[in-house]
């Protein structure tokens, strides 16, 4: 028979597994984007949002999908299955310019979805 314990134990244990599968597809958005910005050599590299403007931004961002705006991979919310397996939306946002240093820049934003499906596997989907 089970007892409250044991209840109370197993229910702990299912909080840090959920959370660590939601965690591990979070890190895997964020390196996503940090190879992004390696392979295309703009790792650390930002823009002024506007000519004569102080404000910067990165060349590559991860982003909302719903209002385009900035977010970090940890903020993401997870949408869990029956499985209990988590998978986050986001978008890879790179900004392109028509010769470097020109305005207006384009930003240009790749629709992701991450599935974590084991320890050892996930699905990344272009949407």
């Amino acid at each position: 028979m089970t007892t409250y314990q044991d209840l109370c134990k197993k229910y702990c244990e299912y909080n840090v597994t959920v959370y660590e599968r939601g965690n591990k597809i979070k890190h895997i958005a964020q390196d996503l984007m940090s190879a992004l910005e390696t392979d295309l050599e703009l790792k650390g590299k930002d823009y002024q949002i506007e000519f004569n403007s102080e404000r910067r931004r990165d060349y590559v961002n991860i982003i909302n999908l719903e209002n385009k705006e900035d977010i970090s991979p940890f903020q993401l919310k997870s949408i869990f299955d029956e499985k209990s397996n988590p998978t986050i939306q986001f978008g890879l946002e790179i900004v392109l310019e028509k010769q470097i240093g020109a305005y207006p820049k384009t930003p240009v934003h790749l629709p992701i979805s991450i599935t974590y499906q084991s320890d050892r596997e996930v699905a990344i989907e272009f949407t």
